[in-house]
């Protein structure tokens, strides 16, 4: 057998190639999970903070980001905790629901058969439903398209609601995509800013496209969206696919009416 590689200090003085493109599942595993070794952005406390392993490693004070919102999870889902649950604890949620229609088989306790039916779902005047939504979304920074990719669980508040006054002030996910859609433009396609609405006395998070990928960056965030870490963040990586990354996929040019055409142009004719 060949002679091993020392470690200096604790670690090794460099990283081989062929040890950069092994898998770290099974390291993983013993941190606590594949989520733990999610890179993440929170809004707790209205600021920005990038989540690595679990802790936070930095924090964004400006009010807005800007991002490409590389892919999202195919379903709204639910999270419920019995008690009076305080953020940052360890325990996981008593019930929970990937599709929003019905708790997932790995739940223990499920509350109901259905998310419609269940208890936990009828809201109140003061606190709204016990049991919340929340989608999944995978980002790049827009000023970063090759840089980490960043698992986000957008709430109720930031998901659900209208405009406020023009399209341009921002608006919830659920209406910006809405918005995107008329305006036939995918969302991979568009950069973001993601800004926290200094009306609500809790974070919220208000969406606004702010320009177009240009056309030789496109083929990096269709790349970066079939990627593992990207799968996983927003709940796609099951269990039966491969835990390798892809190879990166050809992708054709975005096909656009002029090459001077700004995005405002476009979606201008679907501000009403």
């Amino acid at each position: 057998m060949s002679d091993m590689i020392p470690f200096k200090d604790g670690k090794p003085s460099s990283l081989p190639s062929y040890i950069k493109e092994a898998s770290i599942d099974s390291t993983n595993a013993l941190v606590g999970g594949e989520a733990s070794s999610f890179k993440r952005i929170s809004i707790k406390g209205n600021v920005f903070r990038l989540i690595d392993g679990g802790e936070e490693v930095a924090t964004n004070d400006e009010r807005a980001m800007n991002v490409v919102i590389v892919d999202v999870a195919d379903n709204t889902s639910r999270l419920y905790y019995s008690g009076s649950y305080k953020e940052g604890e360890n325990s996981g949620p008593t019930c929970w629901s990937s599709d929003g229609v019905s708790p997932d088989d790995s739940v223990e306790e499920p509350q109901s058969v259905a998310c419609a039916s269940c208890p936990n779902n009828i809201s109140s005047k003061d606190k709204g439903a016990a049991c919340r939504y929340q989608h999944k979304i995978a980002v790049v920074f827009g000023d970063d398209l090759e840089g980490n990719v960043y698992a986000m669980n957008i709430p109720a508040k930031s998901l659900f609601g209208k405009a406020q006054g023009s399209s341009k002030m921002g608006m919830p996910l659920k209406a910006y995509a809405k918005y995107l859609s008329n305006a036939k433009l995918p969302i991979e396609a568009v950069v973001t800013e993601m800004r926290f609405d200094s009306n609500s006395p809790v974070p919220k998070l208000l969406f606004k496209a702010v320009g177009l990928v240009p056309e030789d960056n496109f083929g990096i965030v269709l790349r970066r969206k079939q990627e593992t870490e990207t799968k996983k963040a927003v709940g796609k990586m099951g269990s039966d696919e491969k835990k390798s990354a892809p190879e990166p996929v050809k992708v054709s040019k975005p096909k656009v009416d002029s090459k001077d055409q700004k995005l405002d142009d476009i979606l201008d004719e679907f501000d009403n």
